[in-house]
């Protein structure tokens, strides 16, 4: 498939693929939102216990100063006393939560901190605390007050590694809250943005092609959809302009053959009226000029004529008489015409024909006798 193809089958595809990447952008932003939650999560799981851990270490650091003073007092020390308190120590110490944290992260400033404190206890603290349970020197006040330094420089290294614990943790629970707030952020924002797209894309264009087609319903042929393309609404719209096309043809088409319809049906009955008006006025009135001028007058508003007269035909050989006319003056020269009533009761009327008005009287037929009448237009 060509670059062009493959172009025009995405585009008739635009508003689907749209909502698909939309889709697709929430979907990747819940996914690594919550993987890097579990990923912080799990680097701060055990901080807590680890917190408590340490800060026992420093009640039991001073614990033991104090069993190591009183023995340096007492006649009879209390070994054991000490000893179990130094057990108790070292197993805080080396508890489980502070190995962990200082496994996961060997190159943080916590697992430098550890490692001092643990330095500290092996090679100076645990060693200075047996010196003194032994009573290896003599005992004196310099003596007590060198335990209680180095028993308070000691406890000052584990304030600073529980310090350091606490910060990391908080760190990482801030950077948890970041996280959250970033991940929440972009989700709103990509679903404003899918929001705008489908009511400029999608509901605004239906809206308007709803409005055209009400206004087709109304009787406005005119109406039009304004949003015409190649995605899937601008088919439509091109599809309902097509539409909206062969109905106003059809509608105009229909009109036109009705009011065809119409003025045929119009002629009729204005056809049939005039010959009943006719029939009557010839039947009831009196034969007279002003009898065949008021029928004459009708015909012409009914035909559509200007002028017209009517004749008086002999059944034999002769020459037509004017019985009456709508001209002012005749039209041409050698015309015959009358202005008061025919005295020929041997000829009796039979019908009446209309032919365009001449200057005389010309039968279709030369043996008839009739009444005819011809106009002009």
């Amino acid at each position: 498939m060509s670059p062009a193809a493959l172009t025009e089958r995405l585009y008739r595809r635009a508003i689907l693929i749209s909502l698909g990447l939309a889709m697709a952008t929430l979907t990747l932003i819940g996914i690594v939102g919550m993987t890097a939650s579990v990923v912080i999560v799990d680097t701060v799981r055990g901080s807590a216990s680890a917190i408590n851990v340490s800060g026992s270490l420093r009640m039991q650091s001073h614990r033991m100063g104090g069993l190591a003073l009183a023995g340096m007092m007492e006649d009879t020390p209390d070994r054991h006393g000490l000893s179990q308190a130094m057990a108790r120590f070292e197993t805080s110490l080396h508890h489980p939560s502070l190995r962990t944290i200082q496994e996961r992260e060997p190159g943080s400033d916590y697992a430098r901190m550890y490692e001092q404190v643990q330095a500290d206890w092996e090679e100076d603290l645990k060693p200075l605390l047996n010196a003194h349970a032994d009573r290896v020197a003599p005992t004196s006040a310099a003596r007590h007050r060198d335990l209680l330094a180095r028993i308070d420089v000691f406890v000052g290294d584990i304030n600073r590694m529980v310090a350091q614990l606490e910060n990391d943790t908080e760190a990482k629970i801030g950077l948890l809250h970041t996280l959250l707030a970033v991940a929440l952020s972009l989700t709103f924002v990509v679903m404003l943005a899918v929001l705008y797209g489908v009511s400029k894309r999608v509901i605004v264009p239906l809206n308007r092609l709803v409005d055209a087609a009400n206004a087709i319903a109304r009787g406005d042929f005119s109406a039009r959809a304004t949003h015409i393309g190649q995605d899937e609404l601008g088919r439509v719209g091109l599809a309902f302009n097509f539409m909206a096309d062969e109905l106003s043809k059809l509608y105009g088409s229909l009109e036109q053959r009705v009011s065809e319809k119409t003025e045929q049906l119009t002629r009729s009955n204005r056809s049939l009226e005039l010959l009943y008006h006719s029939i009557a006025r010839l039947y009831n009135a009196p034969v007279a000029p002003e009898t065949y001028r008021a029928m004459l007058t009708d015909l012409e508003q009914v035909l559509g004529l200007r002028y017209s007269m009517a004749c008086l035909l002999p059944e034999l050989k002769g020459m037509p008489r004017i019985l009456a006319t709508t001209l002012e003056s005749c039209p041409g020269k050698g015309c015959a015409r009358t202005s008061s009533a025919p005295t020929a009761p041997s000829m009796p009327r039979r019908g009446i024909t209309a032919s365009p008005a001449t200057s005389r009287c010309a039968p279709s037929r030369s043996r008839m006798r009739s009444s005819s009448m011809v106009s002009c237009r």
